[in-house]
């Protein structure tokens, strides 16, 4: 149903519950915390291996990132809205880094923008006013109850059967 790209690796929050920063082999995630950029050529023979495959549903601009941080991100999307049988694009934000030229820049070319507000109130309440006039053409959904539910490697024990429940299966918390 999703393709999701991270286009940037980099996120600049460092939330407890994120897999980023509770993956309890360090080495195995350490890539997480270097900057790398997914190559343009390696997202558009992604694209075009999904046209060749028929899928046609949605795309994702991020995975366990955070993907306001990549500079590129309104030029992928031109390029991923270049092929017109996806279902949606869109990404999924803290809104921490967006501004109002950006908004601008990129207001209409998403189906979607997903903002989960971790500030306290009233400043979440606040910035989600103001998100909101940024966007004219966009669909929003702004979260704002500020939580994590974490499906792996928790720090939270009484989560554990939870996790335990759903090992192995695929991590749906960035579509949520």
């Amino acid at each position: 149903e999703t393709i999701d790209f991270e286009t940037i690796s980099m996120c600049n929050r460092r939330c407890v519950t994120c897999m980023r920063n509770s993956y309890p082999d360090r080495s195995k995630v350490s890539s997480f915390f270097k900057t790398n950029y997914l190559p343009i050529d390696t997202i558009k023979l992604a694209l075009d291996q999904c046209v060749e495959l028929g899928f046609t549903g949605s795309v994702i601009l991020n995975h366990y990132n955070e993907p306001l941080m990549d500079k590129r991100l309104p030029e992928i999307i031109r390029m991923v809205r270049a092929y017109p049988q996806w279902k949606s694009v869109w990404v999924h934000s803290n809104g921490d880094l967006l501004t109002p030229e950006l908004a601008e820049e990129i207001d209409g070319t998403l189906d979607r923008i997903v903002f989960t507000l971790y500030q306290e109130e009233p400043e979440q309440s606040e910035r989600a006013k103001w998100i909101r006039s940024l966007f004219k053409k966009t669909y929003l959904d702004i979260n704002t109850y500020n939580i994590h539910i974490t499906t792996h490697f928790s720090p939270r024990p009484e989560l554990q059967e939870m996790i335990n429940r759903h090992k192995g299966n695929p991590c749906s918390e960035p579509q949520r």
